[in-house]
């Protein structure tokens, strides 16, 4: 898939191995941004090795997706989804669930965040998945509208308490 976006030329696409190190990059991003926000999300000294790992899994996984957004070479965002299971209790047995989505500050309100959703949502309902989940830290209120912009919408609402 190929569009121009605010007059640069971005190509969604399936990630592959070799494109792990940038997406690391962006990762790391993503985190340092939210720790601005909550401190939960400080990066540990080997974090950047264990997401990489992650990384490199998901993208071998059958059952997962990391599409990447690129920009000529350079990759400028990326999401990672796969397809979980519910307890067994729910009528629907399987949701898509989408781990992260992040976008390089100076390509944000492109409408690549938004593309890269719409890649994994059609990516789910050829697998018959009919839910997406995700989770967003309340105290990120671009987050918080961009998912209210592209559809998600609150259903149950995650708390913490520090002991």
């Amino acid at each position: 898939v190929n569009s121009r976006e605010g007059s640069v030329d971005v190509k969604i696409r399936k990630a592959r191995q070799r494109d792990v190190e940038q997406v690391v990059q962006l990762w790391k991003e993503f985190m340092d941004f939210h720790r601005r926000y909550d401190p939960h999300f400080s990066r540990s000294r080997n974090g950047h090795l264990k997401f990489k790992d992650f990384v490199s899994k998901k993208i071998s996984a059958r059952n997962a997706l990391v599409l990447v957004a690129q920009v000529n070479r350079r990759i400028v965002g990326y999401i990672i989804a796969s397809i979980d299971a519910y307890v067994p209790v729910f009528i629907e047995k399987r949701y898509g669930a989408i781990y992260d989505l992040m976008v390089d500050s100076g390509f944000r309100r492109r409408g690549i965040g938004r593309r890269l959703v719409c890649e994994a949502r059609e990516w789910f309902r050829k697998r018959g998945i009919k839910r997406m989940e995700l989770s967003v830290a309340a105290s990120n209120r671009l987050a918080v509208r961009f998912w209210s912009r592209v559809g998600f919408k609150t259903y149950m609402e995650r708390r913490y308490l520090r002991c």
